[in-house]
């Protein structure tokens, strides 16, 4: 697709984690099924540092979230 494109526009996610620019979507559920269609809440844009860290960039996103509440 990329031979026939005249134009390209890369679109980024913004990390939920930290806020710089997200390449990842970072699975939430535990299902085991391989895909996980239409669910809104089960997906989340991510960094690779934040990606990579898995479950333990929760704390760090609930306290962002706090603090913002509390503004």
């Amino acid at each position: 697709l990329l031979a026939t494109a005249e134009f390209v526009t890369k679109v980024h996610a913004v990390c939920v984690c930290c806020g710089e620019l997200a390449a990842y979507s970072y699975r939430l559920s535990a299902s085991e099924s391989q895909v996980l269609l239409g669910e809104t809440d089960a997906y989340e844009a991510r960094c690779r540092p934040c990606f990579l860290a898995g479950p333990a960039a929760r704390p760090a996103i609930e306290a962002a979230r706090a603090a913002q509440a509390a503004r």
